[in-house]
């Protein structure tokens, strides 16, 4: 038994993950969430960053924006931030929980999953969505649209702290798609 404890310590060691040298550690995020009755807290968490995705509509740019408020509308994405010398509009943050709109967490993000199902469907959700806008093309006849989901989960049953999320993309595509229809020349 004695010679089973140094053998497990020594396996459990050299299947331990290492941080290549060579390789940057992400970079820590604080991410200020407010309870109910206003109180809020900060934590840091580490991460590969937000999500991104890019998508190109062949209309000029001052079209395009018009359109954006819509988009959020449609996809019950409240605006709390829009910045018109930058073409900027979306939300830092909002909970959320089970749906955005009509469709389940699930199927926006991959927050992992318990016995239960998806933790997408059952945590408490923070998401921040932002789309920034910029004219591309020949004469600034495209805009390409850049928008970055970020979300964090935590369980609503037991005490715990935020954890990061990953966007599967498809909030993005419904925004993109959404756009195209409503800016279509």
């Amino acid at each position: 038994m004695r010679l089973a404890v140094p053998f497990v310590l020594a396996m459990v060691v050299a299947c331990a993950p290492t941080q290549n040298p060579g390789s940057p550690m992400p970079e820590a995020q604080t991410v200020r969430v407010s309870g109910g009755g206003g109180s809020g807290g900060s934590i840091s968490l580490r991460s590969s960053g937000p999500d991104q995705r890019a998508d190109t509509i062949w209309t000029p740019l001052p079209q395009v924006w018009t359109h954006m408020p819509a988009v959020y509308t449609a996809l019950e994405i409240p605006i709390s931030d829009v910045d018109p010398k930058v073409y900027a509009i979306g939300t830092t943050g909002f909970k959320a929980y089970r749906r955005l709109g009509k469709t389940t967490l699930s199927k926006l993000l991959d927050c992992g999953r318990t016995q239960v199902g998806q933790n997408a469907d059952s945590y408490d959700i923070h998401l921040s969505v932002m789309s920034t806008l910029q004219s591309v093309g020949e004469n600034n006849m495209g805009t390409a649209v850049v928008t970055t989901v970020q979300a964090m989960a935590k369980p609503i049953q037991f005490p715990g702290e935020y954890f990061p999320c990953r966007s599967k993309g498809e909030l993005e595509r419904q925004m993109a798609l959404s756009l195209k229809v409503r800016a279509a020349p």
